[in-house]
Parts: C-alpha cells; sequence; structure tokens
C-alpha cells in the first residue's frame, strides 16, 4: 500500500532547546505517512547541522525575512508529490494523531482546496498543562477573518490543491503588513476562494508558552483592548486588505474580491465611511463589537 506523503513545514530561529523533542513527536505519527520535514533556519545565532537531526529532515539554512515570509517561502521550497502540507512551531510536541486525525477530514473535501486547523492545549515550559487556548472557536465566515483571526499556525493541514495555488502566487509577494502572518493568510484565501475549512474542536498538540513566542495561545484584556483598533496603529486591518488583495484578489470569488475593493476605497469617500458605519460590511459576534467595527470605518481607522 502507497504511504500518503506529508511535508510539515518548519520555520526555525534560534530554537535549539526544544527541536530534538519536536522532531522525534513528529516522526512518531500514526498512519500510512510518509512524513519529509522541511526547515527553513530564519537567520538563526548559529547553524543548524543536518547531522544533529534525522533522515527525511531538509535544513535549509538562510537570512532571516521573518515569520510569515519565511513560511511562504517553505510553501515554495516543498514537493510537487506531497500531498499534505503542515505548518510547524519550532517548540511544539505534537501527539501522535495530529497528521492522521486532519488527513481524515481532509479526505471528505471532495477535491476542493482544504484546510484544516483546530485547538491546541497550552503547556508551559515544563509541559506542564496549563489549558486550552483562548482563541474564538469554529470556523469563521470570509468577512469575519478581515476583522480577526482564530486559526493557530501550528495546528494547520492543507490539501495540494491549496498548496498550489498558494505557491503560484508568493513567488513576486507584496507584504503590506507585519501584523499579517502566515496562518491568518492561509485562511483568508482558503475562505476568499470558498475553499474547503475543517475546525477540529479537539486538541492534537501540546502548545508550549513563553517568552521566546512569536504569537501564544493566551490574551490579556489590555492585549484585546490594544487589538480593536481604536488605539495604537491605524489602518491595520486595511493593510491586511490590501495585501490579500494585491496577492491573491483574482483567485477569490468575485463576491469576496468586491467586498475587499469596498473596503479598499472607504477611506478616501466620506459617503462610504458613513455607509459603512450605518451598515457595517463585515460580520460581527456581539453589539460591542460591531459598534467598534463601525466605528473604524467612520473615522478612516479600519
Amino acid at each position: 500500500m502507497n504511504k500518503t506523503k506529508v511535508n510539515v513545514l518548519l520555520s526555525y530561529y534560534n530554537g535549539e532547546k526544544y527541536i530534538v523533542e519536536l522532531i522525534n513527536s513528529i516522526k512518531n505519527q500514526e498512519g500510512s505517512l510518509k512524513i519529509k520535514i522541511i526547515i527553513r533556519n530564519d537567520g538563526s545565532d548559529k547553524v543548524l547541522d543536518n547531522d544533529l537531526l534525522y533522515e527525511d529532515v531538509e535544513v535549509i539554512n538562510c537570512h532571516n525575512i521573518g515569520v510569515k515570509m519565511s513560511f511562504l517561502k517553505l510553501i515554495e521550497l516543498s514537493d510537487d508529490d506531497a500531498e499534505y502540507f503542515c505548518f510547524c512551531d519550532q517548540d511544539d510536541i505534537w501527539d501522535t494523531d495530529k497528521i492522521i486525525s486532519a488527513i481524515k477530514k481532509l479526505e471528505t473535501s471532495n477535491d476542493r482546496p482544504s484546510l484544516y486547523f483546530g485547538k491546541t492545549r497550552l503547556v508551559d515550559n515544563n509541559k506542564k498543562y496549563i489549558g486550552e487556548d483562548s482563541f474564538e472557536k469554529g470556523v469563521f465566515s470570509f468577512g469575519r477573518t478581515l476583522i480577526k483571526n482564530n486559526a493557530i499556525g501550528c495546528t494547520m493541514v492543507f490539501n495540494k490543491k491549496l498548496r498550489d495555488l498558494v505557491r503560484t502566487n508568493t513567488e513576486n509577494y507584496k507584504s503590506f503588513s507585519k501584523e499579517l502572518l502566515h496562518d491568518h493568510l492561509l485562511y483568508m484565501i482558503c475562505l476568499g476562494m470558498d475553499g474547503f475549512v475543517y475546525y477540529d474542536e479537539f486538541p492534537h498538540i501540546n502548545y508550549r508558552q513563553h517568552t521566546n513566542n512569536v504569537v501564544g495561545g493566551t490574551r490579556t484584556f489590555i492585549d484585546k483592548i490594544k487589538s480593536n483598533g481604536l488605539i495604537g496603529k491605524k489602518n491595520v486591518r486595511l493593510d491586511w486588505v490590501n495585501e490579500l488583495y494585491a496577492n491573491f484578489g483574482d483567485v477569490l470569488t468575485n463576491e469576496n474580491r468586491n467586498l475587499l475593493l469596498e473596503i479598499i476605497k472607504y477611506r478616501s469617500n466620506i459617503r462610504q465611511r458613513i455607509k459603512f458605519f450605518f451598515l457595517n460590511p463585515l460580520p460581527t459576534k456581539s453589539l460591542l463589537e460591531k459598534l467598534n467595527i463601525s466605528l473604524l470605518f467612520l473615522l478612516g481607522k479600519y
């Protein structure tokens, strides 16, 4: 029986403390899988040597380009004959059923571009259980991803159809936003083109929490206040929209592409800002969130 070919895509930066434990957990995956781990060393202080790792692990030592661009580069470097692709953080521990659980769900997608993500089990440096992540549950609509993200990259698995589509558009990639990361971007793309997205409410990964996380699994009340857009940096979300449209606008549905165009043009038209204040084009979960996004549009701070 042929084994299912899987690429695990790992962007690495000064993560030598946990890398061996992570790789062991990936090598111990259940199912008839042929797993290749591709590690892009994103300009660490030390060169990551192949000899400290294992068979079916490819290490590419490169200069630092940041987490989003490093993962997009990994998609470019991934194997054409692989069937599934997993994003991977350098310090987590995978349950033995992590990959096969995702593949079983993605196999039901009827050959559409498809993405799987789910909850995580938070642990501290010593692997002591903290709780589950605090991200909103379930699959968002496309419009809601223009407000926030709930898809955690280290849980993501996607099929070749989505990988091929993303890869085609990454060679001359235009980045507008440091805040828009690879996981959020892939989520937007898949939903925006009417792909299949599955959310798993059961964790299959220990998501280590420490000061070196690029983005962690817990958020304080102050973090949430800052992220609403009324305080701090202006137009963070508009940068997301511009980046998505510039790089992937041609693969989105007409409805979703037109929504992006409307938002891109809103700041220069006071009538459009007033319209969006009263008729918010993005789906919100609560009255408070609706008021927040409506005010951002009115004030030109979306």
